[in-house]
Formats: C-alpha cells, structure tokens, sequence
C-alpha cells in the first residue's frame, strides 16, 4: 500500500475512534417521582425513546398508563425540549 494510502488510512481510523455517531437508538427508562402534584403517589412513568437519524425522528412515548393525558404531554414536552441525542451518545 502507497504512503500515502496508509497515512490516509491512519487518520480516518484516528478520526472513528475519537468521534461516535448515534444512527438508531431506542430507550425505555423511568422517571422517579418527583412529587409532582398530578401524579399518584409513588407513580413512576416509564417512558420510551426512539431515535432514528436518517428518518429525522425523535419521539418520546410514556408508556404508564396511570398517567393522565394533560401530564403525560408536559413530559413529553420536556423531555423534547431537554434531551439532546448528542450528549446522550457520550454517556
């Protein structure tokens, strides 16, 4: 293989390990209760996150029933609001 081509080859391999892309993710998480007065006591809403970049999509869905429908929009608007993929990918 010419220089040239390894040296290319080197910093694109130096380039893959220092930056990571999210293409897909899917996520299913809790939240804790936050004593949120709409809420039951002890209620946890368990939430699920689909990502798909080249889709352009990023939806949260809360999957806990118990949880009135004017609450589970002020989650959900939150949440899109405040969670950026890109920082998720570097937890």
């Amino acid at each position: 293989m010419p220089l040239g081509d390894r040296i290319l080859k080197l910093k694109m391999e130096k380039e893959m390990e220092e930056k990571r892309h999210v293409n897909k993710l899917l996520s299913v998480f809790d939240l804790s209760d936050c004593g949120n007065p709409g809420l039951p006591e002890g209620t946890l809403g368990r939430v699920m996150f689909s990502y798909d970049q080249r889709k352009g999509l990023k939806e949260f869905k809360i999957l806990t029933r118990e949880i009135p429908e004017q609450i589970r929009t002020g989650i959900i608007l939150w949440l899109e609001n405040n969670v950026d993929v890109c920082n998720t990918e570097k937890r």
